[in-house]
């Protein structure tokens, strides 16, 4: 975006009735040039000076032109011609030009293209999509403006159309090779433009991309002459020496250009190479042509488009801070912004920062009172005002401690309560560490432990001697409890994953965490079918506890568990194996102990799993699937 300055006599009494009159509006910035071809994939094209919203290129050989609008998304661009969107071709448009990939219509090695953009301006230039529906007689709105040329090209197999305010009637160019034809760019409108039912601007549920401009006193300007056949003829209507002049004629040519890259008498046919004698120099107010039939032929009439090329001489505006300064209690994180495409320096130490100061990539951490000064220097050089911003911290002294790599707001905050949270603490019980029930939990199985009372002190007499310390007496280990399904029922439902209630109003992302059952313990048995069904039922039954759906499946040993944000769509296969043995992991070694119950085993896993179960309200589903050695 670029700021014009000059004000009409009604903008200056405004601006001398309100104190606070906005900035003026940016105008259209225009750029133009040529590169020779690399083969080079994701090449930038650079020194334009600002972001563009559209780029054409046109190589200098038989290869169409190639354009591209900001409103085209990801790697698409599109010919001239009667092709529809490509990739590979222009593919970005960058903060300082426009990037290039191989194909041979922009990036051939050894290959001379010319290239011409520019960058919207709000009442001036803009772009628009939309989707075809075939209907007569469409507005095509949102342009903001009444503009006075349209340039409209759609991801179909038809050639780029033109229209501007200098033709009349139902008239529209056609850029390649075809004369002046109806039911298409209809009339110009008041927020856009009329369009008809041919598939060169309406075809049904197709894209097409328009770029719309509006004639700026020295700067943009469109207009129409009749050609004479005769040589160095001027046309000196446009009002400025443009940078860039478009022409085509009401006749079965191409469109040809000029810019200021162009050099002797030459200029870029947009469905062929650079010629001579069509465009052949730019003039003071305008353009000269040749006897070529492209610009010239005697009785043709022909449409033109000149841009200039106005350097941006104006300021962006100040960076701002957030927060802006102030008395704080506690560290804070800053964070700069600026216009699209400008550059923010800044000082903290109170000195005024210049186009060599730090460049700000992301968050200052102010940790001392603090005088920040920053600017914006946008791609043409232009820099800002410089913007002040006082922080005092109370209880620090004068100084700066800033990393752009520091803590956010949020993580100093957390530090500071853990600090305050440590004050007294000797003299408080430590609270209960909250647990996340919206996260996995894996626990170790719980270590049992006995406490022992210390042994008895032997009594000695005070008259007598004393005599050595006897070592205390052996106590005999206390029996371990008998092994129950109770006890290892709740031991495996212990260590095996707990499933979260709902608190999230979407479903979380999708995360998948793989396991075999031996994560759960490092104890390795040789189990029969029995001891797999045991182990069976307790998954069964914790699963119906969590709400998961459960049917019944053939299965071998090993188990993946996964955790799927799907609602009831998941559920458990559980089944002994058909084979009498094989390798388990249990959650605790008292497994080994207990002893067969095939029979009981499946009697009791049938009925568990006869039925499904369903149980809304939690927010992750636990699938456990038993995966072949």
């Amino acid at each position: 975006m670029r700021v014009r300055i000059g004000l009409g006599w009604g903008a200056l009494l405004a601006l001398a009735l309100s104190a606070a009159a906005p900035l003026p509006a940016r105008a259209m910035a225009v750029a133009s040039g040529s590169y020779t071809g690399n083969g080079s994939d994701d090449r930038s094209i650079t020194g334009l000076g600002f972001r563009p919203h559209a780029v054409l290129i046109k190589a200098n050989g038989t290869a169409d032109g190639v354009l591209r609008f900001s409103t085209m998304s990801g790697d698409e661009s599109a010919s001239l011609s009667t092709e529809k969107y490509a990739k590979n071709q222009i593919q970005a448009l960058e903060t300082d030009g426009f990037q290039v990939g191989t194909a041979a219509e922009v990036n051939a090695s050894g290959t001379t293209y010319y290239w011409f953009a520019w960058q919207h301006a709000s009442g001036t230039a803009s772009a628009l999509r939309y989707t075809g529906d075939s209907a007569d007689n469409r507005s095509v709105t949102g342009a903001g403006f009444a503009p006075d040329f349209v340039f409209v090209k759609g991801d179909v197999k038809e050639n780029a159309q033109v229209r501007s305010s200098s033709m009349s009637g139902d008239n529209t160019m056609v850029l390649l090779a075809s004369p002046g034809a109806s039911n298409r760019i209809q009339a110009l409108e008041s927020d856009g433009f009329q369009i008809g039912t041919h598939d060169a601007v309406n075809q049904r549920n197709k894209t097409y991309d328009a770029a719309v401009l509006k004639n700026e006193t020295n700067s943009f300007a469109v207009g129409t002459y009749t050609g004479d056949g005769t040589d160095n003829r001027a046309i000196t209507t446009v009002g400025f020496q443009p940078s860039v002049v478009l022409v085509k004629g009401d006749a079965s040519a191409a469109a040809v250009f000029r810019s200021t890259a162009h050099s002797g008498d030459a200029a870029s046919t947009l469905a062929g190479s650079v010629s001579a004698n069509a465009l052949q120099q730019m003039l003071t107010t305008g353009f000269e042509v040749g006897t070529d039939s492209t610009v010239n032929q005697n009785g043709t009439t022909y449409y033109w488009m000149a841009w200039k090329h106005v350097p941006d001489t104006t300021s962006p505006n100040p960076p701002t801070a957030n927060p802006a300064g102030g008395t704080y209690g506690s560290n804070q994180s800053v964070t700069l912004s600026a216009e699209a495409g400008a550059t923010i320096r800044y000082t903290a130490d109170g000195s005024t920062p210049t186009a060599n100061s730090p460049i700000y990539s992301s968050a200052l951490t102010i940790s001392a009172t603090t005088t920040l000064k920053a600017i914006a220097i946008d791609a043409a050089g232009n820099i800002s005002t410089v913007m002040t911003e006082i922080y005092t911290l109370s209880g620090a002294g004068s100084g700066f401690s800033a990393s752009s790599e520091g803590p956010s707001s949020e993580e100093a905050a957390t530090e500071e309560s853990k600090k305050e949270k440590k004050k007294g603490a000797s003299s408080r019980q430590p609270k209960e560490k909250k647990k996340d029930t919206t996260l996995v939990t894996v626990t170790e199985p719980p270590t049992i432990s006995e406490t022992r009372p210390p042994p008895p002190t032997p009594s000695v007499p005070p008259s007598a001697p004393l005599e050595p310390p006897q070592p205390p007496p052996e106590i005999p280990p206390a029996p371990q409890p008998p092994v129950s399904l109770g006890r290892i029922a709740a031991a495996f439902t212990k260590n095996l994953i707990r499933v979260a209630p709902v608190k999230e109003t979407a479903p979380p992302p999708v995360r998948t965490i793989s396991r075999t059952l031996r994560s759960l313990d490092t104890a390795l048995i040789t189990a029969n079918a029995a001891d797999v069904g045991l182990l069976t039922i307790l998954v069964t039954a914790l699963f119906r506890l969590s709400g998961a759906r459960i049917a019944l499946g053939p299965v071998s040993l090993l188990a993946s568990i996964r955790f799927l944000p799907d609602y009831g769509a998941h559920f458990a296969r559980v089944a002994p194996r058909d084979s009498q043995s094989g390798t388990f992991a249990i959650p605790f070694s008292l497994w080994k102990r207990f002893h067969r119950l095939k029979d009981l085993c499946l009697l009791v896993l049938l009925l568990l799993v006869g039925g499904k179960v369903l149980l809304a309200g939690v927010s992750t589903f636990l699938l456990l699937d038993w995966l072949p050695l």
